[in-house]
Parts: structure tokens; C-alpha cells; sequence
């Protein structure tokens, strides 16, 4: 993996650009909130805690940070978000969809019957973890549209897990939905820069010390030598790729998954965040895809993806 090192510098492009994000309320997304703020950005952010979000709110400038109910389920309250971000400041410049939640229950128990079974198993995980991103796209898109001109750095930015790449057993849905917002990051990455100059890009942290995170697993992993983020560091590398930040080589990544130049800074990339520090993803996986994938099919399916993605297979008579 290449290491994304945000560049502090670029940190300072964010001052007075119009922050829309989901989950603000508390952990990652809270100190998302507050680094924002502190590099000078507006910004309007929803969570389903009131109370949290209305004292966080509070701790800042009066009329640079707004909160509002939201829950990412229901389409209406990702549309008044940004409904409120415009009214208030006229535009949107970058959009983070970081509400979640953990795995709800255990949809295979080991124990389950099949009088169990009668009874479906809650969406909840799957509704707040992919649902709510979906909605959150299709609304940002647009807004960040709006008014654009041909200058202006937009972007969206999709909280994945270490749980969306690797392995996680017990994790069934939960796994299931982070997984499926890589996947979705990676449908846009390709449509969303040509066609509307906006870029998406997807953040994956490792365990982090939030009320999402077992206490078990906060105290365990240090005692066998695996450091667990804090939220303040992954709203560090946040803000980096937000920024377009990174001193790795992502022209290169960029030229071999077909983006180009239009893609701009930090465009389709997975960020894990481990032990404080970034590390890019889908670069190596580009790289290698025809030792993984093997030559021939690799090759083919490259083919086949330029082709389709050129627009020939919808305008060629069939």
C-alpha cells in the first residue's frame, strides 16, 4: 500500500468552503466537525443525537456551524440538510456521508431455529449504512452542482470500515453495507469527474476508540501490539483527502484505472486509517490486478469497461 500523507498546507483551502456531512454528533464525525471548524470551514452537519449535536454546534462561532436533526434513512432529512446548507450559505462544496452504526443483533446466531426464522431480522444496519449513502449521494450530487463553475474543487467523501475490505465474522450486515459503500464509491469514481467535475473518494478506518468500538477491543488491541485510532486522527486524514491533499502517486493510480486528468487530486481512492496514519488502497490493487486476476481477463475486462465506459454501447445500433 502507498501511504496518503495529507499535506498540512493544502488544509487551508478548506477556510470558508461549505461542509455538508451526516454523523457529526459524536465520535469520528465529531472531531471531523471540530477540525473543520478549526481550518475555518462553514458547515451544516445532521445526527439523530440532538443533544450532542446542539452542544457541539454551541462550542463554536456563532453563525459558521449549524446542526440539524437528521436521520439518514429517511430521504426528506438528507434533502433538508442541504436544503439548510444552501439556504444559509448559497452553495455546497463538499459532502461527507459519515453516519453508521454497528452490527444490531446476530442475523446467523448459532442458536437459531427454524421457528426463529419466521420472524425477519431487522434492515436497520443495512438501511443507516448504505441506504442512507445512497440517498446522501443522489441529494449532494446535485447540490454540489448547483451553481458550479468550471474552477471550483467539489467533492464527496463515503465512510467505509476496515470490515468493507477484509474479513470481519460476526459482522454480517455490517460488513455487508461497508463493503457495499466501496462499491459505490468506485461506480461514481469513473461518472461523477467527467460528467459534473465532482470528486468522490472513500475513507476505511481500523478499530477506533468511539462508542462503536467494543471497551474490550479498545484496551485489547494495544496489549498485543495493534495501536487503535483515535477519532482526531482519522478526521486528520479526512480533511486530507477533502482537501485533495496527497503526496503519493496518485497520477500514476489514476492513469491506470483509465481517470485521467479529470479526476483532479484524490479522486477514487480508499484511504485506511491505521495506527493515525493513511494508507491508499485501491493503488495497489490496480497494480496488480493482473497478477490476481490473471492476464487475459484482466486485459479483457479493461477492454470492456473503456468501451462502456466511452458511451458506444448506447448509442451503436443493436
Amino acid at each position: 500500500m502507498t501511504s496518503f500523507d495529507p499535506d498540512p498546507a493544502q488544509l487551508r483551502s478548506l477556510k470558508d468552503k461549505v461542509v455538508v456531512l451526516t454523523g457529526g454528533a459524536n465520535g469520528i464525525g465529531a472531531a471531523t466537525v471540530n477540525l473543520f471548524a478549526k481550518s475555518g470551514a462553514l458547515i451544516v452537519f445532521g445526527d439523530l443525537d440532538v443533544p450532542a449535536g446542539e452542544k457541539l454546534a454551541s462550542n463554536h462561532e456563532n453563525g459558521r456551524i449549524h446542526f440539524l436533526r437528521t436521520d439518514v434513512t429517511k430521504y426528506v432529512d438528507n434533502l433538508e440538510l442541504f436544503r439548510l446548507a444552501l439556504k444559509t450559505y448559497g452553495r455546497v462544496d463538499h459532502a461527507l456521508s459519515i453516519a453508521g452504526i454497528v452490527e444490531q443483533g446476530n442475523i446467523l446466531d448459532p442458536a437459531l431455529t427454524i421457528d426463529d426464522v419466521e420472524k425477519p431480522p431487522t434492515n436497520i444496519v443495512i438501511d443507516v449504512n448504505l441506504v442512507g449513502p445512497l440517498y446522501f449521494v443522489r441529494v449532494a450530487v446535485a447540490y454540489l452542482k448547483h451553481n458550479k463553475q468550471p474552477t471550483d474543487d467539489k467533492s464527496i467523501l463515503l465512510f467505509s470500515s476496515v470490515a468493507g475490505f477484509y474479513d470481519s465474522p460476526g459482522l454480517f450486515a455490517y460488513g455487508a453495507s461497508k463493503h457495499g459503500v466501496l462499491g459505490l464509491m468506485r461506480c461514481l469514481r469513473h461518472y461523477l469527474p467527467p460528467t459534473f467535475g465532482i470528486r468522490v473518494n472513500a475513507i476505511a478506518p481500523f478499530g477506533t476508540a468511539t462508542a462503536m468500538l467494543p471497551q474490550a477491543i479498545t484496551n485489547g488491541f494495544p496489549k498485543i501490539g495493534v495501536p487503535v485510532n483515535t477519532p482526531e486522527q482519522v478526521a486528520g486524514v479526512t480533511l486530507g483527502v477533502v482537501a485533495g491533499s496527497h503526496k503519493g502517486k496518485n497520477a500514476e493510480y489514476m492513469a491506470q484505472i483509465g481517470l485521467g486528468a479529470e479526476g483532479g487530486p484524490c479522486n477514487g481512492l480508499t484511504v485506511y486509517v491505521e495506527s493515525g496514519k493513511g494508507w491508499e488502497l485501491e493503488e495497489g490493487l490496480a497494480a496488480t490486478r493482473a497478477e490476481w486476476q490473471g492476464e487475459g481477463p484482466n486485459e479483457r475486462l479493461l477492454k470492456a469497461n473503456a468501451w462502456l465506459a466511452s458511451g458506444a454501447a448506447w448509442t451503436e445500433d443493436q
